[in-house]
């Protein structure tokens, strides 16, 4: 009977009457061993019961720990969006949130580098990634005459970028922020620099070298005018102030500073502002490529002021001069050009300002052609004195300082009496001939019977020449 039950496979492998039984009798229930296996089975109940209980204990804590970190991460992130700073996900990291500090009329360069990661640490505390704000740099303006530094602008205090551990969220992320606003500033001029080599801007060891005159290297005289340069350089906020020199221009180095930072914004607002407006048609040809206007501006000032000081110092000498002869001789100057002292002054008193109008002014201030002008009284004609017209723009028609002399027509009677002059000097020998005109007409006036002469008096005075 069993043989007819087992398979083929198992009579292959067990031979037939290898398997056999014995019949056993059951055992009495021992209730010893019964108590014992009943206190087994509640013991391993117990047991897992409070593995369990355990597990249960160690999820909850680690719930409740996930959510205090979530929480104190949360309403930092919160606060951050609060002050107006922009919150979303990081392009390659979906999981993670960043914060943007950067400019959204940045170059390509810097746009990208203007988002930071905002993780969080053991606790919940966000952590920036602290690339720019460990590395914080800053635009340092310095003054120098005949190599000697007269002047430098202040460099902002910050911590110890080494241990940033005590430095709130916010002011890392300003630090980061301002950091890539003085690295795209320091770049900006680095390119714009390579185009101004013909107003003598180079750039030695790392180092902008701005001088403040664009032309006329010697005076009327002969005589080598003074050697000031303006050094534009990017280093660390943590260095501190050079001791060296007297800093008696540390108010004109501090302008400069403030002023380049402006005219960086106006190419952010400039950028805006193309891209707002209806694009061109569609073209093979490459749109030009376009420089930030930042030192240009700076040189025109520089050489405004320079050719100011110039003629000021000039028909000064020419006061007294006449002064000493007798005659009743001055000179007044009238400048509608802002210095960059000023404007400095006016950027301070406007940096709490929410209108844009106290803004647009300084930037107008700092874009626009500068003009001023001067007079000064003749011995004769003496109602009609000699009218100077400044005009400076470092850019085309001018590229520098232009001088328009207005003359009396008894002066030039030969001659068109309103004159420009492209350079310094020929102006000076110019209003030596006008002088010597003059003189020639007081001369006539005191002596009757004389006359003056204009051939006469422009040998006279390329004699004195």
């Amino acid at each position: 009977m069993a043989e007819q039950t087992m398979s083929p496979v198992l009579k292959q492998s067990v031979p037939t009457g290898a398997l056999a039984y014995d019949k056993w009798q059951m055992p009495t229930a021992d209730k010893d061993d019964a108590r014992d296996d009943e206190l087994v089975a509640k013991g391993c109940k117990m047991q897992s019961l409070q593995r369990t209980a355990d597990s249960l204990l160690q999820a909850a804590t680690r719930l409740e720990k996930d959510v205090k970190r979530e929480t104190n991460y949360w309403q930092q992130v919160m606060s951050v969006s609060e002050k107006g700073w922009s919150v979303c996900r990081l392009p390659r990291e979906k999981h993670n949130l960043g914060v943007r500090f950067g400019f959204s009329e940045a170059t390509r360069e810097f746009k990208d580098r203007g988002l930071a990661a905002l993780r969080a640490d053991e606790e919940g505390n966000v952590i920036l990634d602290q690339g720019l704000a460990s590395k914080a740099t800053t635009v340092q303006v310095r003054v120098q005459e005949v190599g000697t530094t007269v002047g430098i602008s202040n460099i902002p205090c910050t911590s110890d970028p080494h241990d940033l551990s005590n430095v709130d969220l916010e002011s890392l992320i300003h630090r980061a922020r301002d950091t890539l606003f003085e690295e795209e500033l320091f770049h900006e001029m680095t390119r714009e620099s390579q185009l101004l080599t013909a107003f003598g801007v180079t750039m030695i060891d790392s180092v902008i070298h701005v001088p403040t005159r664009v032309c006329d290297t010697t005076d009327p005289l002969g005589e080598d005018l003074e050697d000031r340069h303006i050094l534009i350089d990017l280093v660390p906020s943590e260095q501190t102030a050079s001791e060296v020199g007297d800093h008696s221009l540390d108010y004109t180095a501090q302008a400069v500073a403030l002023s380049l930072r402006i005219l960086l914004s106006h190419t952010h607002r400039r950028r805006l502002f193309r891209r707002s407006q209806i694009p061109p048609p569609l073209s093979s040809a490459k749109p030009p490529r376009t420089y930030a206007l930042i030192i240009r501006p700076l040189l025109n000032h520089l050489q405004h002021q320079t050719a100011l000081t110039d003629l000021r110092s000039y028909l000064k000498s020419l006061e007294q001069l006449l002064q000493t002869l007798g005659f009743d001789t001055k000179f007044s100057i009238t400048s509608t050009a802002p210095s960059l002292a000023g404007i400095s002054r006016a950027a301070s008193a406007a940096s709490g300002e929410t209108s844009t109008s106290a803004v647009e002014a300084l930037v107008a201030a700092l874009t626009s052609p500068l003009e001023s002008e001067a007079t000064l009284a003749l011995p004769a004609p003496a109602d009609q004195p000699l009218r100077f017209q400044l005009r400076t723009f470092v850019d085309t028609p001018t590229y520098g300082s232009e001088y328009r002399l207005t003359a009396p027509a008894t002066l030039t009677p030969d001659a068109p009496n309103e004159t420009e002059f492209p350079r310094f000097a020929d102006l000076v020998a110019h209003v030596h001939y006008l002088l010597s005109m003059s003189l020639v007409h007081c001369v006539a006036a005191a002596y009757p019977g004389w006359t003056a002469r204009a051939r006469e008096a422009e040998a006279f005075t390329a004699g004195r020449g």
